[in-house]
């Protein structure tokens, strides 16, 4: 509840102050407007366990693995199930350099803090997650991560993904001002995923090098013996894919994570995105498909997808190629 304090309003006839009545508020929004904060230690959150409002806890990102590597991450999953968790960048990073922040999304925590200013690939990771559901900054975890009786094993889905062909990546940027990328360019697919229940892993990451056609596009595929990347994935609701574009000094140029849900198979076009997230000219054209125990299968039959215009989004699947 408020206190609202009272105004100078008019005076009646008896010289008395009239007073406000404000209409009563139902109890359930009148339970969200204040969410308890406590610190987050084992016997503070037995406490909580026991409250039925919700809480909310911080935490930095050593504690955080600390938690995980003393495999109790059950008990940050439990927690966070009722809870809101936030962690946030140790404060060892004078840099304003990021944590990679799908270790704390695969226990289930809402709230991954970020130094925006930076960008780096914790950035793009975050960017490409919460570019869904309409960039209304708010997607919803998967079941096992929400009901604790929901079973966690993992769904596993085979990727394959070839890059074709690289165009418009020599275009002017906000952040490459000359747009000279020259004609030496790399391109990175990573995965970014869980290797079992609550267990983060490192990126799986392939490279490509590209080589100038005619007409000014970069041909991913006909350079070497890797035309491809191939990954199992665990958990794929919980994956995400990143496509980088480096120049010849390994630095990035564009880039854009997908969620692996959202990728559709066939030839895709995947546009591009500077390193702050801004729209460019540029795109890659790849061959994408999925394996799921020896037949195609898309990764959306495992999760639930809100009711949305797929064009709405150019980052996800808006561009389709036959």
């Amino acid at each position: 509840f408020f206190f609202v304090g009272g105004g100078g309003g008019g005076e009646e006839s008896s010289n008395k102050q009239q007073q406000v009545k404000f209409p009563k508020r139902h109890k359930d929004y009148a339970a969200l407007v204040h969410v308890n904060n406590y610190k987050f230690k084992h016997i503070a959150i037995q406490e909580i366990f026991g409250n039925d409002k919700p809480g909310s806890a911080s935490i930095n990102e050593s504690s955080l693995e600390k938690y995980v590597e003393k495999g109790e991450s059950k008990l940050i999953e439990n927690f966070t199930r009722r809870h809101l968790l936030r962690t946030y960048p140790a404060n060892s990073r004078q840099d304003s350099s990021n944590p990679d922040p799908m270790k704390s999304w695969c226990v289930g925590t809402q709230l991954a803090a970020l130094n925006y200013q930076t960008g780096d690939y914790p950035m793009f990771l975050n960017q490409g997650k919460f570019r869904d559901n309409g960039h209304c900054g708010y997607v919803l975890k998967p079941p096992y991560l929400r009901d604790a009786k929901i079973n966690d094993n993992p769904n596993t889905v085979k990727v394959t993904i070839r890059p074709m062909l690289g165009r418009m990546l020599n275009a002017p940027t906000i952040d490459d001002c000359d747009g000279s990328y020259g004609s030496s360019l790399g391109c990175s697919i990573s995965l970014h995923g869980i290797e079992a229940y609550g267990k983060y892993h490192d990126p799986i990451i392939f490279n490509f090098k590209s080589v100038r056609d005619k007409e000014g596009n970069h041909v991913f595929s006909e350079l070497g013996s890797q035309t491809k990347c191939e990954f199992t994935v665990n958990y794929p609701e919980m994956a995400l894919i990143m496509f980088e574009i480096m120049s010849g000094d390994e630095t990035v140029k564009s880039q854009n994570a997908i969620p692996l849900i959202h990728l559709l198979e066939g030839v895709r076009q995947i546009p591009l995105f500077t390193v702050h997230n801004d729209p460019t000219l540029a795109s890659i054209l790849c061959h994408i498909t999925f394996e799921s125990e020896g037949s195609s299968s898309s990764p959306r039959q495992f999760v639930e997808l809100p009711k949305r215009d797929p064009f709405a989004d150019p980052g996800f699947d808006a561009f389709q190629f036959s």
